[in-house]
């Protein structure tokens, strides 16, 4: 589990923030910890950046593994906006932070990607478990990770 206490604190309303103002709070750099419980009642979505050469091949794969993969959009090559998913977005930004991985190793930890070249990359944005956070939070049920101001819990696989 990654440590967060390096973190800053989210914003005070960060459950109640529309996802255009979260995406404001990302880019202007204030805040690049874990978006657990931001945007309450919102969807939200996790990115992979694949090259282009292998972008049927992820979008394929997505498909036949839904549950852990649902492919909410997959951007034209070269595209960094998502306008079916979100007005005004830029990938290179809107996140807060960008883990980069290189043949099965991260090798950066970057807080945007404006310094990257775009082309020949497609974006794919697949669901993210934050969004029903809400719904098991209104049944009662504990989310531990967000009372102890942790990251959900993650495994490592090589498949």
């Amino acid at each position: 589990m990654n440590d967060t206490s390096k973190f800053p604190f989210p914003p005070v309303n960060a459950a109640f923030m529309l996802p255009k103002e979260a995406r404001d709070v990302l880019r202007r750099g204030e805040y690049y910890g874990t978006t657990a419980g931001f945007c309450l009642g919102y969807i939200q979505a996790n990115l992979a950046v694949i090259p282009a050469s292998e972008a049927d091949n992820f979008e394929e794969f997505c498909r036949k593994n839904p549950g852990p993969l649902p492919l909410l959009y997959r951007s034209k090559p070269g595209d960094v906006t998502a306008p079916p998913l979100a007005e005004d977005s830029d990938v290179r930004t809107d996140l807060p932070r960008y883990l980069i991985f290189s043949h099965c190793r991260q090798v950066e930890d970057m807080r945007d990607l404006l310094g990257f070249s775009w082309e020949g990359r497609v974006s794919f944005y697949l669901g993210c478990s934050y969004s029903f956070e809400e719904a098991l939070l209104k049944e009662g049920i504990r989310l531990s990770y967000a009372e102890n101001k942790q990251e959900v819990s993650m495994y490592v696989t090589n498949v």
